[in-house]
């Protein structure tokens, strides 16, 4: 005896979903993004940093989900580090990741600087990868929200450290004849190692980075203790007075924007 199997295909009634048509042509950066997409809903945070176009990017789906174990967690690979993101560019109509230029500070001459008031003037930072976080230029105050836009797309690298840090000096913002100024709030003590930048130098020691700044009368007798060095070769470091002490004024040395 024959048995015979048959297949009854069945219509849904209603729409079938169409596929959404996505836009991978731009014309200028501002229509490209990087978008670290994650594989694995295990991994939500070790996506592959890759360009795409806005539109691309609003059409994206999350992972499958599914239950993760410990293990499944600690064989995850390590997130790109945002500082270390490439850019997205858009080249002949479409988007590509370009390797990304280490920009550490601003160009804060590029920033409004003119005052009516006090009132009118704010303390910035210029260098993101300055360890010592001193609020010491003056700007416009209008100018704050750009620039605190500008500064967090700022990065780093690799942590930059130096020695030593002098507390940040007290400053407080001033308009002057129309321009914005920094002042210092501190009185200078009477026994203080320094009144002016050129009472300060570096001192470079055997076995010591060129980064310590002494004052100059203070260095005779540090060279007693140990064996100077010439400091010409002193990398990024500047002899400061601030507040009647010595210190390391520290500059990347990378390029502003």
């Amino acid at each position: 005896m024959w048995r015979y199997v048959v297949v009854v295909a069945v219509a849904c009634r209603g729409h079938s979903a169409k596929p959404v048509a996505v836009n991978d042509r731009c014309e200028t950066d501002s229509d490209c993004a990087i978008v670290a997409q994650a594989t694995d809903a295990c991994c939500p945070r070790s996506g592959t940093p890759l360009a795409m176009t806005l539109d691309r990017k609003a059409q994206l789906s999350s992972p499958p989900e599914r239950t993760c174990s410990q293990d499944d967690v600690v064989a995850c690979p390590p997130p790109v580090a945002r500082d270390n993101w490439p850019d997205a560019v858009c080249k002949d109509h479409a988007c590509a990741a370009q390797k990304r230029v280490a920009i550490t500070k601003l160009d804060l001459a590029t920033y409004r600087h003119t005052c009516t008031t006090d009132a009118d003037c704010t303390l910035v930072q210029r260098d993101r990868c300055n360890p010592c976080r001193c609020d010491d230029v003056p700007i416009a105050a209008g100018e704050r929200g750009r620039y605190v836009e500008a500064f967090d797309h700022l990065s780093c690298g690799a942590e930059i450290t130096i020695a030593p840090c002098a507390p940040c000096d007290a400053l407080a913002p001033v308009c002057r004849h129309g321009t914005c100024d920094a002042v210092s709030t501190e009185t200078v003590p009477a026994d203080a190692e320094c009144r002016s930048d050129e009472d300060c130098v570096v001192w470079c020691a055997d076995e010591s980075p060129c980064e310590t700044v002494i004052s100059k009368t203070a260095l005779a007798a540090a060279c007693k203790a140990a064996n100077c060095r010439p400091s010409e070769h002193a990398s990024n470091v500047t002899p400061r007075c601030k507040a009647g002490k010595c210190f390391a004024a520290f500059d990347s040395g990378l390029p502003a924007r």
